[in-house]
Formats: structure tokens, sequence, C-alpha cells
């Protein structure tokens, strides 16, 4: 044992510090000095102890009996009359559980102890009683002493308790043997035998844990004698350890909230949550007794810290759960309405389980599959899933920020463990706990003994937020070899029993160090007012007033006042009480309270430094007023940051903003910038407070390398930091400067100029679609791309077709092209829009086996995604004047080939198309912004740690603030619930979706409708005989080529159900997941039962989640449960419709699109469909997507009704019977 591992001190409340360093077990060095020299009892038990021998000094330190000061002044006053070194020899006895039992009654110690022989020896040791007269003297001296009563009620004994009992001639320790009565049956004829010897080491065990006992040895019991005299301290409450039912508190049926669950999902932010983890610590006292085995507070922060490191790596991706933990990976899948229960019982024992299939999990694997749903995903699961997810969240926030406390409860059977709740002293923590309770239903969790008697807990968010910190304070700890119950049941969650000797009030002095966390309850709540005296800042003075909580006026009463103000006579012990709350935390307050508060406490420049910075916000959560002077009140950290001034283009005709800016470094001083230099004047290599002007600045060694770092990394300040600096003018958080010439220069990009709209275009722009397609010219003159991420049904197409046509007008497509990328299923609806739009611009499709780019010589190229992963090696020989990608969620993935691919092609300018909310989901954010501005965004592990993690793992509303401000002008969304936008929208807007065949379907389809042509053909068309029968193989030729338009299985009945196969399928997949991720819904209306079989399994493979489906089979009480779930539950997106069971008697305003899979050529049925969705109750508008097959059938009758009203009336009435009357040309115009 080195010098500095072993070192005690002993104090009293007059100054009195002693500090006593031991360097050996045995036989070692000793030192000891007095800090303050204080001419008390309590001193001379100090130097009793230094000189003792040496060998019993180091058996007891060795052994960790005596570990508070009474505890060991016991063991040292008997080292010191023990002569004959007896005493020693009774350690191995105590330390291997040789004592059986003990007790104090009457002035008696009673023990047994085994020892050689079967039966144990009986140990009889008594202590002299003092008087009724002597026990009034001690009381009335103590009462004498307002700041030992103030600890007292506090529930802590002063060793200067002792010097009042000397005083009083009392005497508390014996001076020889003579004073104790010793009697051991064993038959060794020494006193102390070693028997007695280990008795004494174990009653040094017990006064550790309750220093009381020292004086009721002696017939005192302090506390009972100071309520006689109208003095309560509540000292058995302080210990008394409450049953974990009571923690629990589930509420009785007849309270339970019947309150609605909120239908829209709350966002947190979990960055305004306080971290004060490590003021937390600084409330606990050190060296608690019930811990022999070691520095318990190091054990407790060391595990602390080593949680909140595994929390880190969690919240940042760096791991996942598993990982972080140490944990197999889970098997289970939690689905999107899994309907997760979890059953506590009296024990805190934490059961979950499918409530639908009864399928156990433990809680560990709950947790890893929370851990695996995005946040962002969030919307896509059932109010439960969202609400066990986000307290998940919040646990792990905790957990990072050190924001934990411990809290000691016991079952029926009286054995104890700990487990970790959140601080509620934080607000935000208490408003997010509030607000997550509000989901939990009355069945999400429950607690209880049994079935019967569970009910659901008061506060479900709390709870569930304890058994996720408990758990995974237990799966980070560090496990010890070592048998101890008490690292067991703090750390490790294992319950333990305490009623070995020396242990029953182990408990209760856990339950009275853990309550040092609470935020007391104090009447007269403390006031500290901080002057700063000297023009230097090397010295500060505290002073100490009270303010009655329970007074109107709030005054504040001065502390001195209360000590020399015989008006205070009545209170003055409670308020001394409330003040001493802060002696562990202000140092000097133990002198200062000595002294009857008669001067200032002085603080010097450090050790003010570390009050300020490491005890206030401990005091603070405790609810402490601290009054400082304005050059304290706002304490300024330097930050790295930069001005920005602009360059001279040189007489360029035109250069990219970014490539406009310069920079130079300077350090941010709360609004104020200086220079490096300056800096470098003012703090040198000093850290601390530091004066700065009429403020001060608080520097760090970690403060100045990081500075250092920042302004010596290279290549740190890229032209595109530069530009993001300039946008939301702060870097990293800190105040930039930014020069006239560079505001002026973005707010030129950031006006919006009007511009023309090309005569070509063969439609009117709404004003918001004006405004998108002048943003993106602008922006493509400025040689920026652009995201155009307006919801569905805004007409993102439209805006983009007319900047193509613009730069055709401009010339810009003479020597370059535009290349557009659209998922499969979409190629024929970019296809019809710009015939339709833009018809001036000639497309060429680079689709199917036959593809040859040699043949592209139009203004457009239009492809797939997949073919340009395929075809990347030639697409990218070609310099294209745009690249237009649509459905950009297609290279959200940026390590795939396809996104690699993608961002291959070499263009002037890049436009992505993305109809849903990407700012959600921010990984795929960067890949499509990395397509639109290379590099803009920095890389993904830098985009990581400064947005995606803050935003989305932490809710930082600032930090998502600052992100919309840098990527604003190159991304323009717009809401259909916009006020703008919506006023200027029909209630529903009806759309053509045009699909094309795959060259399966195809060649499929012209094989079929030339057998049925062969044959209808073979029938005279004017033979009134076979007129119903050719009628009836027109009508049924048609159904096979709608079945084949639809997918091929469902003419072939072969069982290949590959959505590739069908161009149809495909485009209903891409426009589903799309509606999905928007977290819109949707009802999809199908002719065909086999049609919606085939659907409900494509869409369960794309998305996970398998749609209900109504069709003509589904009885009322299974249509009225299905109605009630999409309309009212959040995940039940997507709802398949057989036409004919549902067209009428159906009310579902939960949708926003209706999409017609397979048309059924009859307006008023279509109008009936869809006002399913569109009726009386619909606050939003409604999609109408109608699906056609391109160069079909299809296409031609949907045309032949919307350009001949005369055939669209008469389809109303007839429906698609009228076909059957067609001639055979007729026919064949029709279907070929």
């Amino acid at each position: 044992m080195k010098l500095s591992e072993f070192r005690t001190y002993f104090s009293d409340k007059k100054g009195l510090r002693v500090i006593l360093e031991v360097g050996g077990k045995k036989g070692g060095a000793v030192c000891w000095r007095c800090e303050e020299p204080h001419s008390s009892t309590a001193t001379s038990i100090t130097k009793r102890i230094i000189t003792q021998k040496l060998t019993i000094i180091g058996s007891v330190m060795a052994n960790n009996f005596g570990k508070t000061w009474w505890g060991e002044a016991w063991l040292c006053s008997l080292a010191h009359i023990d002569y004959a070194n007896r005493i020693p020899r009774g350690a191995r006895y105590a330390r291997n559980g040789s004592v059986l039992s003990i007790s104090v009654a009457e002035g008696y110690i009673k023990a047994k102890v085994q020892g050689s022989r079967r039966t144990p020896y009986n140990v009889t040791i008594k202590v002299e009683q003092f008087s009724q007269k002597e026990i009034d003297l001690l009381i009335d001296g103590i009462l004498n002493r307002p700041i030992i009563v103030s600890e007292l009620l506090n529930g802590k004994l002063s060793p200067a308790v002792l010097d009042i009992a000397e005083k009083q001639r009392l005497r508390v320790f014996p001076s020889t043997w003579r004073d104790l009565g010793m009697d051991c049956s064993c038959p060794d004829w020494a006193v102390p035998c070693k028997h007695i010897a280990a008795v004494i080491y174990k009653m040094g065990q017990e006064i550790d844990n309750n220093p009381f006992l020292v004086f009721e040895l002696h017939g005192v019991n302090i506390l009972y004698e100071l309520k006689k005299r109208g003095v309560n301290i509540h000292a058995e409450e302080a210990v008394k350890i409450p049953e974990w039912i009571h923690i629990v508190q589930p509420v009785q049926q007849n309270k339970r909230d019947t309150r609605e669950t909120p239908q829209v999902l709350r966002s947190f932010d979990f960055r305004k949550i306080v971290h004060f983890g490590d003021a937390l610590q600084m409330l606990l006292p050190t060296a608690p007794a019930f811990y022999p085995d070691g520095d318990f507070n190091k054990y407790y922060a060391g595990n602390i810290k080593r949680l909140g490191k595994r929390a880190d790596y969690i919240l940042s991706g760096k791991q996942s759960m598993a990982e972080a933990l140490d944990l197999k990976s889970g098997e289970h899948v939690v689905q999107r309405n899994p309907d997760i229960k979890i059953e506590i019982d009296n024990n805190l024992a934490v059961h979950t389980f499918f409530a639908n299939k009864r399928e156990v999990l433990s809680l560990t694997d709950l947790m890893q599959h929370l851990a695996a749903i995005s946040i962002g995903d969030l919307t896509d699961y059932s109010n439960a899933i969202y609400a066990f997810r986000m307290t998940l969240q919040l646990s792990l926030i905790l957990a990072s920020s050190g924001n934990v406390i411990p809290m000691i409860g016991q079952d029926k059977k009286g054995a104890v463990m700990v487990v970790w709740t959140p601080a509620t002293s934080d607000k935000q923590t208490v408003n997010i706990l509030g607000e997550l309770d509000k989901y939990f239903d009355s069945e999400s969790i429950s607690a209880g003994k049994t079935s019967r008697t569970k009910a659901a807990p008061e506060h479900p968010a709390w709870l569930l937020t304890t058994c996720f910190l408990t758990e995974m304070m237990k799966l980070s700890s560090k496990n010890i070899t070592w048998p101890d119950k008490v690292y067991d049941i703090f750390f490790l969650a294992t319950p333990h029993t305490f009623d070995g000797v020396g242990e029953t009030n182990i408990p209760g002095a856990i339950k009275s160090w853990t309550d040092h966390l609470k935020t007391p309850q104090l009447r007269y709540l403390p006031v500290i007012m901080v002057k700063d005296e000297s023009e230097e800042g090397c010295e500060f003075q505290l002073e100490m007033s009270v303010i009655d909580s329970e007074t109107e006026n709030n005054e504040m009463i001065s502390v001195r006042d209360v000590f020399v103000d015989a008006a205070y006579n009545k209170t003055r012990l409670d308020i001394l009480r409330d003040i001493s709350q802060l002696s562990t935390l202000v140092n000097g307050l133990e002198t200062y309270l000595a002294q009857e508060a008669e001067k200032p406490i002085i603080l010097d420049n450090a050790t003010f430094t570390r009050f300020l910075i490491q005890a206030v916000p401990a005091m603070r959560l405790l609810g402490i007023k601290l009054m400082l002077p304005k050059s304290l009140q706002q304490l300024l950290r330097p930050r790295p940051s930069v001005k920005l001034s602009a360059k001279s283009n040189n007489g360029c005709s035109f250069l990219r903003l970014d490539q406009l800016l310069r920079f130079s470094w300077q350090v941010a001083i709360g609004d104020e910038l200086i220079t490096p230099e300056e800096f470098n004047a003012l703090v040198g290599r000093a850290e601390g407070l530091i004066r700065f002007k009429q403020q001060y600045i608080y520097v760090t060694a970690d403060d100045l390398k990081r500075i250092e770092k920042t302004f010596n990394t290279r290549n740190e300040m890229t032209a595109a930091r530069m530009l993001q600096a300039a946008l939301s003018e702060e870097y990293n958080s800190a105040k930039i400067s930014v020069s006239p010439e560079v505001k002026a220069l973005i707010k030129e990009w950031t006006t919006m100029k009007e511009q023309d709209i090309p005569k070509e275009i063969n439609a009117t722009l709404r004003p918001y679609q004006k405004r998108g397609y002048e943003w993106m010219f602008q922006n493509m003159r400025l040689g920026f791309g652009s995201i155009l991420a307006d919801d569905m049904g805004l007409g993102k197409t439209l805006q983009v077709i007319t900047l193509m046509q613009r730069i055709k007008d401009d010339g810009m497509l003479e020597k370059k092209h535009i290349i557009v990328v659209a998922p499969t299923g979409l190629l024929a609806n970019w296809q019809a829009e710009l015939n339709r739009f833009a018809p001036k611009l000639s497309v060429f499709l680079y689709h199917g086996p036959n593809r040859n780019l040699e043949e592209f010589k139009h203004d457009i190229l239009l492809t797939s995604y997949g073919l340009v992963r395929s075809d990347i090696d030639h697409l990218k020989k070609t310099k294209w004047a745009i690249v237009v990608i649509d459905e950009a969620q297609n290279i959200k993935n940026n390590t795939a080939a396809q996104s690699k691919a993608v961002k291959a092609i070499r263009a002037d300018v890049h436009i992505a198309m993305s109809g849903t909310p990407v700012e959600n989901r921010l990984s795929e954010y960067w890949s499509i912004m990395d397509f639109a501005n290379k590099g803009y965004l920095g890389t993904i592990k830098t985009f990581n740690d400064e947005y995606a993690v803050p935003i989305q793992q932490k809710g930082d509303s600032d930090c998502a603030a600052r992100f919309r401000r840098i990527t604003a002008p190159m991304m323009m969304r717009r809401l259909k619930t916009d006020k703008n936008i919506i006023n200027d929208l029909p209630d529903k807007i009806e759309q053509d979706e045009y699909a094309m065949l795959t060259p399966q379907q195809a060649a499929l389809y012209h094989q079929v409708l030339e057998e049925s042509m062969k044959t209808i053909e073979g029938f005279d068309e004017g033979d009134q005989k076979t007129l119903f029968k050719r009628q009836g193989l027109i009508l049924q030729m048609m159904l096979a080529l709608k079945q084949i338009c639809n997918h091929p299985a469902q003419y072939l009945k072969n069982g290949d159900f590959q959505p590739t196969l069908s161009g149809k399928t495909e485009m209903l997949l891409t426009l589903v997941n799309a509606i999905n991720d928007s977290g819109e819904k949707t009802i999809i209306f199908t002719q065909f039962k086999e049609m919606g079989d085939m659907l409900q399994q494509f869409i369960t493979n794309a998305t996970g989640r398998k749609p209900m489906f109504l069709h003509g089979g589904t009885d009322i009480k299974q249509r009225k449960e299905m109605v009630d779930r999409y309309q009212n539950n959040r995940s039940d997106r997507i709802f398949l419709l057989s036409l004919k069971a549902a067209g009428t008697g159906l009310n579902l305003t939960a949708a926003t699109h209706v999409i017609h899979y397979d048309l059924w050529w009859n307006p008023a049925v279509e109008a009936q469909a869809t006002d399913r969705a569109y009726r009386i109750g619909q606050k939003k508008n409604v999609m109408v997507h109608r699906f056609i097959t391109r160069n079909t059938f299809e296409e031609r009758i949907n045309d032949m009704i919307n350009n001949k009203r005369a055939l669209a009336d008469m389809t109303i009435s007839t429906g698609e019977s009228w076909i059957g009357k067609l001639s055979n040309k007729e026919l064949r115009e029709l279907f070929e």
C-alpha cells in the first residue's frame, strides 16, 4: 500500500481537520497533520488513534472495520487500552463470519461467536449506563450548539458531540478495561479473548452504519431525548425501505384515466434535457459506511460512466444495442402492430410478450428490437410501439447524460434491490415523461401480483424508463470476482437480504445515502450571494440568506440575523438544518456557521472556479438560489469561429457562390469575435476564470486544445463549410462575422427572380408550381442542384418539365441533353406527361432488351434505375446538361451499387424529385443531397456526427433549425396541408397513372388477342342468332386482357407471383411505398378477389405489413373491425377493397389516396368507390389514381370516354356491355 492509498479525515464542527495517512498494512509509516488545530476531545481522540501501535491500526484499516469517524473512534479507543495487543487477534474471526449474532439492549452487547468447538461461545460486554441527570446534561449541551442540532435534524451525528459529553465528564469511550464488563464462555482466560475482540470489531461495523449506537450503548437515545424537548427528527422514516408495490403505484380500476390517446405523434427535443450527472454525484457523501470493501463512490461513478459510454455508442449508431451491451442478437422481429404487453410483478420482475401470440420475450430482447426501429419510421407503427420506443430513447439519453438516480426497495420477503430511475430534477425530462404517459393505453403495462390484481401504473413512462435503465445498468456494469451483496443490489439487479451480523443497518444506510440525490422539500430555501470584489478576479465573497417559502413576500433573512436576533429562537434550528444541507458543497460553510456568519466566506479564484463549475449545478438541483454579480451571470466559453468575406471574381462571368468566399479564423467569446493573436494575449496557457472586459471567460485545457486543433487542421474550412456558415451565420454553434458583400451574395441567391413560363408548355402552372420552376432555374444558373420534395399530387413532374422546356428554349440542349431516371413503373407516366405538357421536347425511351444508346438523338433520354446500374459504363461517357431522378429515395442507400451508378452520371446540374419527407431519415437525405450537390454536406460520418445523431437521436431543435437554414436554398418542400397550397388545389385530384406492359405481358397480351379475335371474326356480325355468343366472347376476351394487364399470373393461374412480371404491379408498389413513406393512407380497389389476394401478398412483401382486404366473403363483424382499424390505427395505412363488396356503405375518410387498380369503365361506379374517402367528414385533399396500361385497350377506352361525352354518358347506364356491340374493325382498333 502506497502512502496515498489510505487517507482518512477527522473533523468537528469548529473547523478541526486532521489528516491521517498510513503507508503500509503492518509496520508502515504513519504521518498526520492538523490543518486547523483545535483543542477538543475529538483532537485528543485523533491523537490517541495516531499514536497506537501500527500493527493495530494496520489491522483495522486493512479489514475495513471502522470506516466512519465514530466507528474508528470506537475501535481505536479500545485499542488504546489493549496493552497486550489482543484485539487484532479477533479481526480474522470478524472477517470470516464467525460472529453468528449480536444484539444491544439495556447496556449489554450479547453475541454468539463460532469458535473451534461445535457449540458457539456466548460473549457478553457490559457498558456503563448514563443516569437521567447525565443524559439531561448531554442533551442540554447539544441544544446549546444549534449547528450540531441542525446536523442531527439531517441524520448526522457530529464528532463535536463527543466534546460536549467530555465537558460534562461523561465517559463515552472506555479509558481502561475496568470501564467494560466482558465475558466469554470460551476456555481462554485472556480478556479480551479473540472472540470478544471479534465482537468489538463487528460493533465497529454496526456503529459505522448507525453512529447513534455509541450513545445507545450508554442508554441514551439522542433522537428520542431531543423529540421530548420538541425537536422532531424523522430518522426512522429516513431509513425505512419501501416495498416495490408502493413504488410501482398501480391505479385503481375506477380511477383509471379514460382520456383518448393522442393521434399525432410528438417529437421531443432531448437536447433540452440538462445534463447534470456530475452534479448529482457531487451530492453523495464519500466513503459510505455501508460499503467496507473499497471506494464505493469510485465504483458508482465508474459504472455510471460505463453506462453512459455504452448509451453513447448506441445513440451515435457506432454500435447496435447488442454490440454495446454484449448481447446475443434477438431473433424476433417487431411487427408494426405487435400489441406488446409488459407485466411487472410485486418483486419488480418484468415479463414481456406479444399479447396476440403469448410469445414471451426477455426485456433485453424487447430493448434490442425497439432500438432497431428508426425514430423516423415510428409513424409506421402503433401508438404502443411509439410509446415503448420513445421511452427507450429517453432512457438512453438519460443514461448518456448520467441523469439517473438509484432507488432502493424491497419485496415481501425483505430482499432489497436498487433500481435506476430517471432524474426528475430536470423539467424537460418530467415533461417528456408526462407526454409519453398519454400514449400508453391501460393494457400496455400492468403491475401487481396476479392477473386479477394487476392494474395500469400511475406513471407508465417513468416505470418503463426505470426498467430499461436498470436492465442497461446490469448489462453494462463491470463484473467483480468476489461476493459482494451491496455491489450486486446496486449494479447487477440481484436482490439480497441483509440479516447477517453487522448487516441489518445496511439497507437503511443505503437509502439514507441515495436520498441525498432527492430534491429536498425545504421550507427555508438557502440563498447564496456572491460578490466580485477584486479587480483582477482573484478573490470572491460568499454570504448566505434564506427565504421562508411559506410566507407570501419571499423576504430574504440574513443568516447572521438568524443567529443574533431573538425573533428566530423558535425557527433557528429548522433554518440551520436546511442550510446545513450545503455543507458538502460549499467550502468553508462549517466555519462560516461556527462563527455565526459574522464574516463572509472568502474563496480564491481556483476554489471559486471549482465551486462555480462543480458545486453550483448540484445546488441548483436542490433548488438553491444563487445571486451572482452581472460579471458572472453569463459565463463565456471561447469557441473557434470565422470571419467571412467575398473574393473578387477577377472579371470571370460566372463563379459558383461558394467559390466567391474566403475566411480568416477568429475566436468567439459570446457575441464578440477576436483574432487568435488577441485571444493568446488575453489567455495565454491559463485556465479557469479570466476577466474579459466586464465579464468572465471560463477556459479549460480542452478548450485550448480544441481551438488549436481547429486552427491547425488542414482543409477544415472547405468551400461548402464556408457556404454553410454564411447561410446559418454560425460555425459549430459559434457566432461568425459576415461581410456586407457576402450578405449581398446570399440575398441575391435566396431572393426569387420571376421567370416567364415557356410558351410551349401546355398547362397553366399554379402559383406554387411557378415558384418551384423559378427556384430550380435560379439554382441551375448559380451552379447548384435542387431537391424538389413537394407532397404527392402537387405536380413536381410538371415543374421539372417546364424547366426542361426552358433550357431547350435557351439553346442549352443543342450540344448536351437531359437524362431522366425513374422507377420502371413510372416510365410510361413520364412519357405521357412529357407528351402532354411539352410535346416539342423529343423523348427517347431507353428500355427493354433491344435498347440501343446509339439511336439516341433526342432532347431527353428516359430510363430506369435498374438500367442505369447495368449500363452505367455507357451512360457515364456522355456529359449531360441535366440529370433528373424521380422517386429519389431509390438512392437512399449511399453504399448500394444503384446509388453509386446514379451518382456516376456526369451532368452540369442535378435535380432530385421525391414526394416523401426525406428530412425524417437524414442518412437518406445525405445521399440525395450528395447527388444534387456533391460534397456539400461533407462525408457521411461528419454528417451523422453533426446533424443526423443530434436531430434524430436527440431531437435537437436548434441543430434542426441550423440544418434547415443550410439546406433551404437547395431543397423545396411544400405540403398539401399548407394553407397557401391547399387553397389553390381542388378537394379531389384525379390523375391517370400509366404503366407499360413488361415483355412477358406484351407477348401474352398479343397472343390472347390474336387467338380471341380469330374466333370472334369467325362469326357473322349480322347474324342475330350468334349475336349473344359473339358478345359473350368479346367480353370474355376483354376480361382475359384485363387480367393480363393486371398480372400474367391472374390469367395463367400458374402461381408465378413475381411483381416484376407486371408493369402495373411495379407502378403500384412504387406508389404505395411513396404514400407509406409520406405517412398517408390509401385505399386500393380491384374488381377481382383473386387479384386482391395477389396484391395483398405483393404489398406485404414490399412493406413488411399485411394490408387488410375487404371482399365479398367478409362478414359484417369483420367489415366493422377492418373499417375501425383503418380509420383509427395509424399503422394500418393500406386497405384493399373489392369494388363490388366495398362500393357502398363504407366511410373511409382516413384515406388521402384512392387507387383504382383495374378500371370498370363506368364513371359512376368509380365515383361511388372514390367517395368512400372523398365524402362528408374528409378534411384533407383526396388524390385519385386511375391505373391504365399504355398501348392497350385500357388506354384507348379511357381516351374514348374522356373525348366523347356521349360515350361516357352511355357507359354510366350500360357499363362495359357496349364493347360487345362493336364491329370487328372497331374491336381491332380498340384492342390492338
